[in-house]
C-alpha cells in the first residue's frame, strides 16, 4: 500500500487462536520512511467453548443468581457494544460490590476477562477497583488483581491457574476512600467470561403451587382445558 503525505492507511490483522487464553505478537511495518522497520504489538484474548458470557443485557441491573452491595444501577447505551453495562455509581458510598453464583472451575486451568472503563464524574483522587475470587463458596477470598484507572473501554484479564474447584464465586469490589461523589469516578462493566456455571449433579425439583385448577369442565361434553404445573430446581 502507499500511504499520502498527510494521509493514512488501514490494515487489518486476523487472529485466530489455537488455544484459550490471553496472547500478543509484534507486526513489522516495512516502509521507505526512516524509521523502518516500524513495529506494533497487538494481542488478544481467546476463552475456552464452555465459558460463560454474561454480557449484562438483563432485565434486572445484575443477573439474577448474583448479588450486590451499594448503588449498582446499568447505563442503557454505554456498554462496550454500545448496549447495556453495569454501573458503580458512588454515591456517598464507600464500598459497592456485585458478586457471582458458584462457578465450576475443577478441570484445567482458568484465565477469566472483562471489560470496563470509569467515567469521569469526581476527581477520580480516591477509588480503586479490587477483583476476588473465593474457591470455598465464599468463605475466604483472594485478591486476583486490581484495575488500572481507565476512561476508554479495556480488556483485562486474570489468569487463575489451576484452580480445583467446583465450588468457585468472583466478587468486584469498587472502594472509594473518599467517601463522596465529588471524588470518585463511575465505573463501567460489561461482558465478563467465567468458568462454567456450577450444575447441582443431583437436583431437587419441587412443585410450585397449591392445586391444579381446569377453568370449565362439562360432563358429557369434549372439552380442551388446559393448567400449568410450575417446577422449580431448589438443588
Amino acid at each position: 500500500d502507499t500511504v499520502a503525505p498527510d494521509g493514512d492507511v488501514s490494515l487489518v490483522i486476523d487472529w485466530t487462536p489455537d488455544a484459550a487464553g490471553s496472547s500478543s505478537a509484534t507486526v513489522v511495518i516495512t516502509s521507505n520512511a526512516p524509521s523502518s522497520p516500524d513495529t506494533v504489538t497487538v494481542s488478544g484474548w481467546a476463552h475456552p467453548d464452555d465459558y460463560a458470557l454474561f454480557d449484562m443485557e438483563t432485565s434486572t441491573i445484575i443477573p439474577e443468581t448474583w448479588t450486590s452491595s451499594g448503588t449498582i444501577s446499568y447505563t442503557s447505551t454505554g456498554g462496550v457494544d454500545g448496549s447495556t453495562a453495569l454501573s458503580f455509581s458512588p454515591w456517598n458510598e464507600s464500598e459497592l460490590s456485585v458478586q457471582t453464583d458458584r462457578h465450576d472451575a475443577s478441570t484445567g486451568s482458568h484465565e477469566i476477562g472483562f471489560w470496563y472503563k470509569h467515567v469521569r464524574y469526581g476527581t477520580g483522587a480516591d477509588d480503586s477497583t479490587t477483583f476476588y475470587v473465593s474457591i470455598d463458596g465464599g468463605d475466604t477470598w483472594t485478591a486476583a488483581g486490581g484495575l488500572e484507572k481507565s476512561l476508554s473501554w479495556t480488556f483485562t484479564s486474570f489468569d487463575l491457574g489451576a484452580v480445583q474447584s467446583d465450588n468457585v464465586y468472583f466478587k468486584l469490589v469498587y472502594t472509594n476512600a473518599g467517601s463522596g461523589s465529588s471524588t470518585a469516578d463511575y465505573l463501567y462493566f460489561d461482558n465478563m467470561y467465567l468458568p462454567p456455571v456450577w450444575i447441582n449433579p443431583e437436583p431437587f425439583l419441587e412443585l410450585q403451587g397449591y392445586a391444579a385448577t381446569f377453568d370449565v369442565v362439562v360432563a358429557g361434553v369434549e372439552t380442551d382445558t388446559l393448567t400449568r404445573l410450575e417446577l422449580y430446581n431448589t438443588g
